[in-house]
């Protein structure tokens, strides 16, 4: 809305465009998922790069600290007084020892059940999705195509 001047629109580069990973299935398995940034500014001609092919099929990685993988849920969290490197299986601390609880997230293949984000904006284009932040697999990021007047909450309940 009301724009003061018109931008050149550049060809695409890799930059233009964002991997983001499903969700673990049954098997440990996750497909990538390739995105255009919104909103698209780039244009596909000789010489851009194209949009890569969804649907790749990976192994998930290992779970986060504190967690192991159990088939059919994914990774869950140790239970009490035991503990994980995310790749063995859970186990009791040894005699003299306690958990050190806490979370450690190495591995960001989803959002977290007790984090939440949203963005919010001014005007209803501010914010290229209404969770503003995005898993990036061993990171969390802020998305791309965010407004200036873009407000990005990322909250964690403990």
């Amino acid at each position: 809305k009301g724009s003061p001047a018109c931008l050149s629109r550049p060809p695409c580069t890799s930059h233009d465009y964002y991997e983001i990973d499903s969700a673990c299935d049954e098997k440990n398995q996750t497909r990538a998922v390739y995105k255009w940034v919104a909103p698209r500014v780039c244009r596909e001609m000789k010489g851009s790069v194209s949009l890569p092919p969804s649907g790749e099929v990976k192994t998930c990685p290992p779970c986060n600290p504190g967690m192991h993988y159990t088939t059919g849920l994914g990774c869950v969290f140790c239970p009490r007084d035991e503990h994980s490197d995310g790749v063995s299986p859970c186990k009791p601390c040894p005699p003299s020892t306690a958990p050190n609880y806490g979370y450690q997230y190495q591995w960001w293949t989803a959002m977290p059940p007790t984090m939440a984000a949203i963005c919010m904006s001014a005007d209803d284009v501010g914010c290229s999705t209404s969770e503003g932040w995005q898993v990036g697999g061993d990171h969390i990021h802020s998305g791309r195509g965010h407004a200036d007047d873009a407000y990005l909450v990322l909250s964690l309940k403990v």
